[in-house]
């Protein structure tokens, strides 16, 4: 997705889709509520025949979201759990569209001519991710003592592989603790300590 007006090409489709609406501005002014202005923008953009999902990260975020709609005005936004599912949603030939929510995690809301999604982002502006706790890598030595050579271990980027043992590297001229991760074939990882997380 770009918001930018490109030719159609053999890798560019014009979809007729236009950036939707961000509530910065509702979101900046304490006089103004900001679920009452999505609401108010919701039920418009229902009454002119367009469907209009809210957009969630995840199943939770959904649920708190139907919650505060509900609380100023849209009542049981039900959720859609397909694209074919949100079509078929609503009383085939009226005009008016009831919303409905799901979980697409995007960054930003779209308009075309019959669909306008408004993303979580839109409303509630960036999303805050909450920082991961890092274990200490003293701890996590622990931890490793307890893996036996032979066990199978995941990798977040490069799958699951059997640990062998625990295996000392000099590095610059420092000494790195690293497991040693096989993988098949002859592939191997040596995963400093200090790194995991």
């Amino acid at each position: 997705f770009t918001p930018f007006v490109e030719e159609p090409s053999a890798v560019v489709a014009d979809l007729g889709a236009r950036a939707g609406r961000s509530f910065a501005a509702e979101r900046a002014q304490d006089s103004v509520n900001l679920f009452e202005a999505v609401t108010a923008h919701a039920k418009a953009l229902g009454s002119k025949g367009k469907r209009v999902p809210f957009a969630s990260w995840s199943d939770g975020s959904s649920d708190r979201l139907c919650t505060m709609l509900g609380d100023h005005g849209l009542k049981d936004v039900r959720l859609a759990t397909s694209y074919a599912d949100a079509l078929s949603f609503g009383v085939a030939g009226a005009r008016g569209k009831p919303p409905q929510r799901a979980v697409v995690p995007i960054e930003h809301g779209f308009e075309t001519d019959s669909l306008a999604v408004i993303s979580e982002t839109d409303m509630l502006g960036d999303r805050l991710a909450r920082p991961r706790r890092k274990r200490r890598a003293q701890n996590f030595l622990a931890e490793a003592t307890a893996l036996a050579p032979g066990d199978l271990v995941v990798h977040i980027d490069h799958g699951i592989g059997r640990y062998t043992g625990l295996k000392t590297l000099e590095v610059n001229g420092a000494p790195h603790d690293c497991l040693d991760l096989q993988y098949g074939g002859e592939a191997k990882l040596y995963l400093p300590v200090e790194n995991i997380d």
